[in-house]
């Protein structure tokens, strides 16, 4: 039966100045080093800048993701209203209007939500472009001053874009509290639902 060997751990004194006489003061340290310690700075760079860039195509393709999403549900029916007295249906949205007279038309009225509504709307979907714009050019082999605190500017558009679509959200419940009454009682639909955690997001 073979003997196993053992593994032996030395300790590597280092040569230090004197301290009180012909005393040394010998410090135990063990012998390993981090990899990255012995690798080059410039290879040490090349890895770095390589995981900005996944980090960077990770946040593209949120962005991308989050703007396919407001562009498929801003066309839809956001809200259904229910008439009482006989059982009517309307149904509206962003940019849908109703055509009743109960319900809001296309005309700009006081207290302007949805009109508001739109415009933190528009606010959000052209940061999300920004910033897509931005994540490609620095995918290109020339760096500009555009690529300088890129992080940054990506986090501080993306933390303006979700502001502004969960205001967008509140302006747009704001109006539809301003029509609901006891003759006219209403429900979010699916789409309005389904925006609500991208702004969270």
């Amino acid at each position: 039966m073979e003997r196993e060997e053992q593994t032996v751990f030395t300790f590597y004194y280092p040569e230090v100045p004197k301290v009180k006489g012909d005393r040394r003061y010998k410090r135990p340290t063990l012998p390993t080093q981090h990899p990255s310690a012995l690798m080059p700075p410039k290879r040490r760079q090349q890895h770095v800048d390589q995981t900005h860039g996944y980090i960077r195509m990770f946040c593209g393709s949120l962005c991308g993701f989050s703007l396919l999403v407001l562009i498929c549900m801003s066309p839809l029916n956001w809200v259904q209203f229910l008439v009482v007295n006989d059982g009517l249906e309307l149904y509206a949205g962003l940019w849908i209007s109703c055509n009743h007279e109960l319900c809001w038309s296309h005309t700009p009225k006081p207290p302007y939500y949805l009109q508001y509504s739109r415009a933190f709307f528009l606010i959000s979907v052209f940061t999300i472009l920004v910033v897509l714009g931005w994540l490609f050019s620095s995918c290109l082999p020339r760096r500009g001053r555009m690529t300088a605190n890129l992080d940054l500017k990506v986090s501080m558009l993306s933390f303006i874009s979700a502001s502004c679509l969960l205001l967008c959200l509140i302006l747009f419940l704001e109006q539809v509290d301003l029509y609901s009454s006891e003759t006219m009682e209403s429900a979010l639909l699916w789409p309005y639902q389904g925006l609500s955690p991208s702004s969270i997001t």
